[in-house]
């Protein structure tokens, strides 16, 4: 589905998770580390940087329109297009844990100072 992707874990990053399609799928840097081990628990409040290379807000009915869009102008083959349908369905922690990681960032309403970084 993407075009871009991030191909290596960044210095000072901590890799969230990692497939055998793309290496690097979500990453997190916190203030004043170097990196964090991947066993350590995370605090929202210290979190500078989280990413993720999906879309954990799309809904399956999302995924399948891009999808038929992409087929449509020929994007995706036949071949494709089938199986990023069957996969669009298929239960995903995007909206579960990947959501509310995002969400106790958001509100974890810490601030730095670029200096503190």
């Amino acid at each position: 589905m993407h075009r871009d992707h991030v191909p290596h874990l960044p210095p000072n990053f901590t890799l969230l998770g990692s497939s055998t399609v793309c290496p690097v799928q979500g990453m997190v840097q916190t203030y004043g580390t170097n990196q964090s081990a991947p066993s350590e628990k995370i605090d929202p409040s210290n979190t500078h940087i989280l990413t993720v290379q999906g879309h954990p807000e799309f809904t399956a009915s999302i995924v399948e329109k891009l999808v038929d869009i992409r087929a449509e102008r020929g994007i995706f083959d036949q071949g494709v297009a089938e199986k990023a349908r069957l996969d669009a369905v298929k239960a995903h922690d995007g909206t579960g844990r990947i959501g509310t990681a995002i969400w106790k960032v958001l509100a974890s309403g810490q601030r730095k100072e670029p200096s503190e970084c």
